[in-house]
């Protein structure tokens, strides 16, 4: 078997729409980069990355939205203690979850997510990139970072894509690069987490 996607993994045999995979920050040392107080948590973009993969292999060829996302339960990860994940589509409706538990164990599915595929209401190229404001920038990537940090975000480089950011009434604008060692990993995603991360920051 193959992993059809980095973090939906494996689909399984008795049903084509439900996958499993295996997460650490030994597997995804990027993960790692993602630090909530003290504490590891796999991003909310992750989630979303999962889903709109799920989608792709679900109707190819056609673009997807993700409506009503709803996070119950964070997925909290450790470096020497695996998470089996796994993802459940229902083709019918497009409604999905994502559970995991400690692998090799017996406990309980804990439902981290739930939410619905759905057929995007726009289709064609995609929109093109905002023109970034001719004035100087109102915080710079350090003082960003700075500014998280104080609040408990603990961003490593791997979700550290906020460049500048410009604040206009109740409008966040940023720059976003790719971050060191996730430029081999962009081609292979449908979102790539850290831009995502990057966007969600700024309401922190």
């Amino acid at each position: 078997r193959y992993k059809e996607h980095p973090f939906l993994g494996y689909r399984l045999k008795e049903d084509p729409f439900h996958w499993e995979n295996h997460l650490d920050t030994t597997l995804y040392p990027l993960l790692a980069d993602h630090v909530v107080g003290d504490t590891v948590v796999f991003p909310a973009a992750g989630f979303v990355e999962m889903a709109l993969a799920a989608g792709a292999l679900w109707r190819p060829g056609q673009n997807c939205d993700v409506e009503g996302l709803e996070i119950s339960a964070p997925l909290l990860l450790e470096r020497n203690s695996s998470k089996t994940l796994r993802f459940r589509l229902d083709a019918r409706d497009g409604a999905f979850s994502i559970g995991s538990r400690a692998r090799l164990s017996d406990d309980p599915w804990l439902v981290h997510v739930v939410g619905r595929i759905v057929e995007a209401a726009t289709t064609g190229a995609p929109a093109a990139a905002r023109p970034l404001p001719s004035t100087a920038p109102d915080a710079s990537a350090d003082l960003h970072y700075q500014r998280t940090l104080a609040v408990g975000l603990d961003y490593g480089p791997a979700f550290r894509p906020v460049q500048d950011v410009w604040i206009a009434e109740d409008t966040a604008t940023a720059r976003l690069v790719t971050p060191e060692g996730v430029a081999d990993e962009v081609a292979e995603a449908r979102l790539h987490p850290s831009y995502l991360d990057g966007a969600f920051q700024l309401l922190a």
